[in-house]
């Protein structure tokens, strides 16, 4: 079902490619640099931390946040 569903939706965003693939382009890339600056901010924000067990680095912010809350 959730294939369907899936294919459904990957055939709907190239049909809307295909009658307007600026606009879709635009839209596209204004959310991935929403998303970048995001992750960017929250990078700067966790090396600006001070201390603890992680080191101020890429590493160590993918560690702490993407790690899994029990």
């Amino acid at each position: 079902m959730d294939t369907v569903r899936s294919s459904s939706a990957v055939q709907a965003v190239l049909s809307t490619y295909r009658k307007a693939p600026v606009t879709l382009s635009i839209f596209a890339s204004y959310f991935i640099s929403r998303i970048v600056s995001g992750l960017w901010l929250d990078y700067r924000l966790f090396v600006a931390l001070p201390g603890g067990p992680l080191p101020k680095n890429i590493l160590g912010w993918s560690i702490h946040y993407f790690q899994m809350d029990e």
